[in-house]
């Protein structure tokens, strides 16, 4: 019994110390591109998961008096900075200062209205009508949309319910054919638009990954950007595995080896394709003349190598006025991930940065924040 016990401190221990090593590889994943590294990438992408258990582990060498404990926590101080990047402990509601104006700004990928749901049109009317009522209740000043759906000319899904939704806006659409059916993005705003365009090739045309409009506010103009960058692209099989992986009651339908492979090399396809939409966007961005507000679906974690090349650009609203958690697409109940974002310009603040977690609408949350411009 005595050997048993040993026998398994030892792997416990073993376990604590190998688990370090992908911990501390997370914190560079947002230096070096996923193309030159999908290890580090991965374990950017888990870095909440590795801060748990490395922090149980670090409980665990404290009260068995184990000197690995100061390792352990050295390596936990070194990334708190990263740890309000998904968790912020006191949001700013408001900066106190007056502001001559304040944009209301919402980014929502609305998952195609629930076309893909159902066949039904009466189901499909259903989860447009809960994305329109998340949109009119939010009554943002500016609204970027990705995965807008629009069916032909008998579909209850079309621009004409959206204008009626939204009145008197503005708007620059990015809305391209597939088949049957238009996809594509939107920009909504209570202001005038003076310019408007699409950002390079966009790369991965499918997703229509980056529009931007130019917009009047007064006497000042603002740059706007949607992005849609490039996803995964999970298929049901996908959510199942995921699901198997993660709920210890769900049914076994396929084994570890073959849904991790189909997994990593869908990961792989989709990191690629951003790294280059990235790398295409900022190069946009940095010849914008105008501040810059840049909103949208990123597909990618606040560890990773895309958060990063806009970080060191722009603020992120979350970070300056969050409360809680910013998760913005949930997997399930394990599987949580803040994908979506609002960033704005040095010359700007965000306030007031909410994540409207409403159900059923769509696979993910709308993301709001009040931008202001620093006096």
């Amino acid at each position: 019994m005595q050997k048993r016990r040993s026998l398994l401190g030892l792997l416990f221990h073993l376990a604590g110390v190998l688990l370090m090593l992908p911990f501390a590889i997370s914190y560079f994943a947002g230096w070096i591109p996923p193309t030159k590294s999908l290890p580090v990438a991965l374990c950017g992408m888990f870095y909440p998961y590795l801060l748990v258990v490395n922090f149980c582990f670090l409980l665990y060498w404290i009260l068995h008096r184990n000197r690995m404990w100061i390792p352990s926590l050295v390596l936990l101080l070194a990334g708190l900075p990263l740890v309000g990047r998904y968790y912020q402990y006191a949001g700013v509601d408001d900066d106190g200062e007056p502001h001559a104006m304040m944009l209301k700004t919402m980014t929502y990928n609305v998952q195609l209205c629930g076309a893909y749901r159902d066949n039904r049109s009466d189901v499909q009317a259903l989860y447009r009508d809960s994305i329109f009522r998340v949109i009119r209740e939010a009554a943002p000043d500016l609204l970027c949309m990705q995965e807008f759906y629009q069916g032909n000319a008998s579909s209850h899904h079309n621009t004409a319910l959206l204008d009626s939704l939204l009145p008197s806006y503005y708007c620059y659409p990015d809305i391209r054919r597939r088949s049957s059916h238009y996809i594509g993005n939107l920009i909504y705003c209570r202001f005038p638009v003076v310019g408007a365009g699409c950002v390079g090739n966009s790369y991965d045309l499918d997703n229509h990954s980056a529009i931007y409009a130019d917009v009047l506010v007064g006497q000042d103009t603002f740059r706007i950007y949607n992005l849609h960058l490039k996803s995964v692209q999970f298929q049901q099989q996908d959510y199942d595995f995921a699901q198997q992986l993660t709920d210890a009651n769900w049914v076994r339908t396929e084994p570890l080896t073959k849904g991790s492979k189909r997994i990593l090399k869908k990961l792989k396809v989709a990191y690629a394709t951003r790294t280059q939409q990235v790398d295409s966007i900022v190069r946009h961005i940095d010849q914008s003349p105008y501040p810059l507000i840049v909103c949208g679906d990123f597909n990618d974690t606040p560890w990773s190598y895309t958060y990063r090349q806009f970080k060191k650009r722009l603020s992120d609203s979350f970070v300056q006025s969050g409360i809680g958690r910013g998760n913005s697409f949930d997997i399930n109940r394990v599987l949580r991930f803040r994908i979506d974002y609002v960033f704005c310009d040095k010359r700007l603040k965000g306030l007031h940065h909410t994540v409207l977690r409403h159900s059923g609408a769509s696979d993910h949350y709308a993301v709001m924040a009040g931008i202001v411009e620093i006096q």
